[in-house]
């Protein structure tokens, strides 16, 4: 499923308060961390910038310029892994021209490991395998062993239903004792690399005080914080004692947060558990800021491990919604007829009065009140009609676009199995040579992209059926926007459709039409110049339009 449209659905939920967790301190804390997400975030961006000034400003060469490059890559790694991927290659450039060739090695493995981020198992694997293990030294051999380990990590999540899985959990574990026996005991990943070879071993219940321990020496803030967390929470999981794995996830999240990590999985974990114990506010809460991490910082990875859980904590959030709705419908008949009961009340203790009047001014006062009653009533009924037909139409709308989502996520894991049969068929019968064509060619994707923005257009336009007229209306009459035959929307009225529903950063328009930023830009300061009013208020303007 793209990740715009699961950041679409998450987004359009309202969330109610989630007092439901104000028991759980750990909880608690990564909920007052949370709220300051963009703090961290921007603290983490302004390190980023005070390196990329550095090497701006000194443009320097050689080594130097290589490990300027090299902390970039190490700074991206967690946060934007295009970014990251694109250091790497510099890096692998660069050390190739060095005279060490110590600095290539160095770039080669920072590479794998940035191809297995990004969901390119197969380069990372092909990168691997053409290093001679024998000629790296003990630190290029750690950061070896390292990549091998998390490749064989991320190909199990990925083909947890293959065939193949047995043969990549081996590895895994070969692979873990080879690292292993490079890690001396003093290195931040060494309890945690003993602590899992014991849960394979079935030693469980004695790796939770090696954990404890090697926990005790860091705080949230650093990094080797989160990873020894997840990997206590993985100890207590395989215990079931769910109450210390939801704290020790929730001691993860809170770390990955404050560090600015953006490729993170203890937020999801924490989903999944909270909605297993029927927490599901907090469960569709903590999905939506790991989905909108991990699509931020480009994991493959995690988004795809994120969407194998959405369709359950989305349908658990739908229904507690649904029964909110309905105690507080029944909450506003009850109190609804209290009042009728007081106004009953009132209106006989008034008849009671006027009964020691005269015939004539109760029966004109009495004849008054009936007509001003009935007026009243017809009033209200005409407007409790009026507002039930909108709660329908847009009930009957929120069910359409639900069926359209659940129908699209349903051709999309068919295409996806189509097309891994596909593949299976090439690479059984085919040479590998076959197999690349057919994985180099973009011809599926741009059919799909395409249906996805046939899909889209006709989506918003469902809400705004009106959109292109009262576009057109704030433009110049020469400058008005026509459309082709069989044209929805066009890429420029896209892009406003997007900044209609509150996508408003170019960065995000151009990863959703797959332009560049700088094509976005000029499409939206062509635009303003093309208002008929002031430009720049054009685009409130747009954001104003509701038919």
């Amino acid at each position: 499923m793209p990740q715009f449209l699961l950041i679409a659905l998450l987004a359009g939920f309202p969330f109610f308060s989630r007092a439901e967790n104000t028991d759980n301190p750990a909880l608690i804390q990564l909920e007052e961390t949370l709220q300051r997400r963009a703090e961290f975030t921007q603290k983490r961006n302004r390190k980023i910038s005070s390196l990329r000034s550095l090497l701006l400003d000194k443009n320097p060469g050689g080594e130097e310029r290589f490990r300027l490059q090299q902390k970039l890559w190490e700074e991206y790694s967690t946060f934007r892994i295009d970014s990251a991927l694109y250091y790497c290659l510099q890096n692998e450039s660069l050390g190739s021209q060095l005279p060490n060739d110590r600095y290539f090695k160095d770039a080669a493995l920072n590479l794998s490991h940035a191809y297995i981020l990004a969901g390119m198992t197969h380069e990372a694997l092909l990168l691997l395998d053409q290093l001679e293990k024998q000629a790296l030294n003990e630190g290029q051999k750690t950061a070896y062993y390292s990549s091998r380990l998390t490749l064989y990590n991320y190909l199990r999540a990925y083909l947890s239903k293959s065939p193949q899985l047995a043969n990549y959990q081996q590895l895994y574990h070969q692979y873990q004792d080879s690292l292993l026996s490079q890690l001396k005991p003093t290195d931040v990943i060494y309890p945690v690399i003993i602590a899992e070879n014991m849960m394979a071993d079935g030693q469980i219940a004695a790796t939770i005080p090696i954990l404890q321990e090697a926990l005790s020496k860091f705080q949230p803030a650093d990094r080797p914080f989160a990873f020894t967390a997840y990997t206590l929470a993985t100890a207590y999981g395989l215990l079931g004692e769910e109450d210390k794995q939801i704290q020790a996830l929730a001691l993860s999240a809170r770390s990955d947060i404050e560090n600015g990590i953006k490729e993170h999985a203890a937020l999801r974990e924490l989903a999944i558990l909270l909605e297993k114990k029927g927490e599901s506010e907090s469960a569709f809460y903590y999905t939506k800021i790991a989905l909108e991490d991990a699509t931020f910082s480009g994991s493959k990875l995690r988004t795809f491990e994120i969407g194998q859980i959405l369709p359950l904590i989305n349908q658990s959030y739908i229904n507690l919604r649904d029964r909110r709705k309905r105690i507080y419908l029944w909450s506003l008949w009850l109190g609804g007829g209290f009042m009728l009961f007081i106004l009953i009340a009132f209106l006989f203790f008034l008849r009671q009065r006027k009964k020691l009047q005269t015939a004539y001014q109760e029966n004109q006062e009495i004849n008054l009140r009936l007509k001003s009653s009935v007026k009243g009533l017809a009033e209200s009924n005409q407007l409790i009609q009026t507002k039930n037909e909108q709660l329908a139409a847009a009930n009957k709308q929120r069910e359409t676009y639900i069926a359209q989502y659940l129908k699209l996520c349903s051709s999309y894991i068919g295409k996806m199995d189509h097309f891994r049969n596909r593949l299976r068929n090439k690479a059984s019968s085919s040479s590998m040579d076959d197999l690349l064509k057919v994985l180099k060619s973009k011809e599926w994707i741009e059919e799909e992209l395409l249906a996805f923005y046939r899909d889209f257009d006709q989506a918003f336009l469902d809400l705004y059926p009106n959109f292109v007229r009262d576009f057109n209306a704030l433009l110049k009459p020469d400058a008005q926007v026509h459309l082709k035959e069989g044209e929805l929307l066009n890429t420029e009225l896209r892009i406003f459709a997007l900044i209609r529903l509150g996508i408003n950063e170019s960065p995000q328009i151009a990863e959703f039409l797959r332009y560049s930023t700088t094509t976005i830009y000029n499409y939206r300061t062509s635009a303003r110049n093309k208002a008929a009013g002031p430009r720049d208020l054009f685009e409130n303007q747009v954001k104003m339009i509701t038919s």
